[in-house]
């Protein structure tokens, strides 16, 4: 039978049907397919620039928001289309992209272009995400730009998806993020601060208290280190004064430290003697820390210290102590030291200031000096003095001192003590 006289039309309601009968079999063909087989059109790829898996972790949410191949809201996504010609002739044809969100169309892209025969064509698209938060679904199709008849579109796995977190999954996010952040800033040591340094003198030694001038004193002072970090080059101070004139202040010695830790000591000793013009009296030493201000301490009002007191003078008494008790019938012994007399004698008085001769006596008397720098009276001699003068004036101790002469004439006296001879028999 010939096939063009078999042909039969049917119409339906949506779609036509052709029949085609034939000896052998009957074929069915929808319009459609029939026209994309014919088309030789074919959407070979979608691509995005980015793209994460959507999740409603807020651990990976946080993760994408550091991720820049992660598309956020405001972003650029380019979009990339695919299109081959596999026709044996070039063709114009019309593009369409679509994006929809949430099953809804957000943006249609047209272009129209002329593929060659057996040739590709690359659409780019640049797409602004807006500042909508969901699913993004990409597709495309190609229709003939005469009569926009459908030749090809995106089949599933060519198409794409792009998730864009919402605000409140940004916010979770975040949460997320900050909450990490404090975690780790836990686990992560802290840098290593100290307290500033604190400069401090532990101990001021001065040996002898007593000096003679012309004699050396030795000094021993520590300085301490209380704050809590170390501290180079510092600068220190040693000066005596006057206590009668204790801004009038020289320098015994000005050095450094090089370095100091936090709790380490540094002991410095020096021998030092007064100038010969220093004028008799008492004296106090002080050191002082970093004196011109230039470290940084917790405490800056602590970097002085001030010795006790020293007494120079030519005559040193050495005994009996201030206040010493002889027995009346017992040794009388008296010493002191020098450095620049050679001849000495010992007054003994009632009143300190020995203004009055007549209140006071010499050993030895007359004009006689002796060389030695210690005396023993003779037997009798100091308790019938001694005890006449206390007697006469009503007095219970005595005072005594040295007097020293040089072999020019030029004198000096010590310093004033006292003592008391204990009677052996009261009534008498």
């Amino acid at each position: 039978m010939d096939i063009k006289q078999s042909m039969r039309y049917f119409k339906f309601s949506h779609w036509s049907l052709i029949l085609v009968v034939t000896t052998q079999a009957v074929l069915w063909f929808s319009p459609v397919s029939l026209a994309q087989s014919i088309s030789n059109f074919e959407i070979t790829s979608i691509v995005l620039s980015k793209n994460c898996v959507e999740t409603k972790d807020p651990a990976l949410q946080s993760q994408a928001l550091d991720n820049p191949d992660c598309p956020m809201a405001g972003d650029t996504q380019l979009i990339q289309v695919s299109v081959e010609n596999q026709s044996p002739t070039s063709r114009r044809v019309h593009i369409n992209l679509e994006i929809k969100l949430e099953g809804k169309r957000n943006k249609l892209h047209q272009e129209t272009r002329t593929i060659p025969s057996s040739g590709e064509y690359k659409m780019l698209y640049s797409y602004n995400i807006p500042q909508k938060g969901g699913r993004y679904h990409v597709s495309a199709q190609v229709l003939d730009a005469k009569s926009r008849r459908m030749l090809a579109k995106s089949s599933t796995g060519v198409n794409r998806e792009f998730y864009i977190l919402r605000q409140s999954e940004i916010e979770l996010a975040e949460g997320r993020v900050e909450e990490e952040d404090a975690e780790t800033a836990k686990l992560i040591p802290k840098k290593l601060e100290f307290d500033p340094p604190d400069l401090r003198w532990e101990n001021l030694h001065v040996v002898p208290k007593h000096v003679l001038r012309g004699e050396k004193f030795r000094i021993r002072l520590d300085l301490i280190n209380v704050g809590g970090d170390i501290v180079r080059n510092i600068k220190y101070q040693i000066d005596f004064y006057n206590v009668r004139l204790p801004r009038r202040r020289t320098a015994i010695a000005a050095q450094k430290v090089d370095i100091l830790a936090p709790g380490e000591t540094a002991t410095r000793e020096f021998e030092y003697s007064f100038p010969d013009d220093q004028l008799l009296g008492e004296y106090q030493i002080m050191a002082s820390a970093d004196p011109a201000n230039l470290i940084k301490e917790i405490k800056e009002t602590n970097n002085q210290m001030i010795s006790d007191t020293i007494q120079l003078s030519d005559i040193k008494l050495l005994i009996p102590s201030d206040g010493f008790q002889f027995e009346e019938t017992g040794l009388f012994l008296f010493q002191w030291d020098s450095l620049l007399f050679r001849e000495f004698k010992l007054q003994i008085g009632i009143d300190d200031k020995f203004n009055d001769p007549s209140v006071y006596f010499d050993l030895p008397q007359g004009e006689r000096w002796i060389a030695d720098k210690e005396l023993v009276p003779l037997s009798g001699e100091l308790p019938t003095l001694a005890q006449g003068l206390m007697k006469t004036y009503k007095k219970s101790i005595v005072y005594w001192r040295v007097i020293g002469r040089k072999s020019d004439g030029q004198q000096s006296n010590s310093d004033t003590r006292t003592f008391s001879i204990k009677q052996s028999n009261p009534e008498t």
